[in-house]
Formats: C-alpha cells, sequence, structure tokens
C-alpha cells in the first residue's frame, strides 16, 4: 500500500448515545461519538415514524413513544456515517 492510499482511507465514525433525565425528561448526547482520523460533522437523530432532527444532544419528555426505535447517525468530515440504535 502506498502513502496515498494511507491518506485516502476513511475511518468509520463511532456513534455513541450518552443518556441522563430528571424523571420528567429524557436527555440523549452524542458528543461522545468519535472519528479517529477527522471530526464529527453532523449528528442525525432518526425516530420510528422516519422524522430526523439534527443537532449533538435531543431532549424529550420521559417515556415518550416517539424514543422507542430511535436511532443516531454520525457523519464525519469526510462524509462516512455510522448509525447506533438506542
Amino acid at each position: 500500500m502506498g502513502v496515498s492510499e494511507a491518506r485516502e482511507r476513511n475511518a468509520a465514525p463511532r456513534a455513541r448515545i450518552q443518556e441522563s433525565g430528571d424523571g420528567a425528561r429524557v436527555t440523549l448526547d452524542a458528543g461522545g461519538s468519535t472519528d479517529e482520523d477527522g471530526r464529527i460533522k453532523k449528528y442525525l437523530w432518526e425516530f420510528a415514524d422516519g422524522a430526523v432532527v439534527e443537532g449533538r444532544r435531543l431532549s424529550r419528555p420521559a417515556g415518550a413513544a416517539e424514543l422507542s426505535g430511535l436511532k443516531l447517525l454520525v457523519v464525519d468530515d469526510r462524509g462516512e456515517a455510522r448509525p447506533r440504535q438506542r
């Protein structure tokens, strides 16, 4: 493998979800997601109904049905993406 080939490789980012709450609300934070050879550019939360919200953090009422089946998709600065389901 040549040097230029090694530079062109792009490792997929790692999506991580940190969950916290106060009993009334749940906060999901993707700030612990990493990309070993770049940076995370987008955080996309996909709900079971297909709706998508962009942002590093998400807050919803505790027990909300929309949190069931929630997926986080992180996209790095080179367009590589990796999903994680809650």
